[in-house]
């Protein structure tokens, strides 16, 4: 998955899941742009839980799935990867 903000543009994959002091901790696998840890809250879950449920674009994408919906971004991978060189971003230093 790709994670884009303002700081940085950064390809996540999820390595382990692990459950720490009553939180859901996901660490990037080694593959991942950087090394990554997503600490999860409980209250966090289930807001993005809630949040999900009733979000149409949600459903629209799971039921899409099946069909290839789920593959690829018609091109976005190499827009990504140019303006990544463009702007300098996630190189190492």
């Amino acid at each position: 998955m790709r994670v884009t903000s303002s700081l940085a543009d950064i390809d996540f994959e999820v390595g382990a899941i692990r459950r720490e002091n009553g939180n859901l901790i996901v660490e990037g696998s080694p593959d991942s742009t950087i090394a990554t840890t997503v600490t999860i809250t409980p209250r966090d879950a289930a807001d993005a839980i809630k949040r999900l449920l009733l979000s149409g674009a949600t459903w629209r994408f799971l039921l899409s799935l099946p069909f290839g919906g789920g593959r690829g971004g018609g091109g976005s991978e190499d827009r990504w990867a140019e303006r990544r060189k463009r702007t300098g971003i996630n190189k190492p230093w």
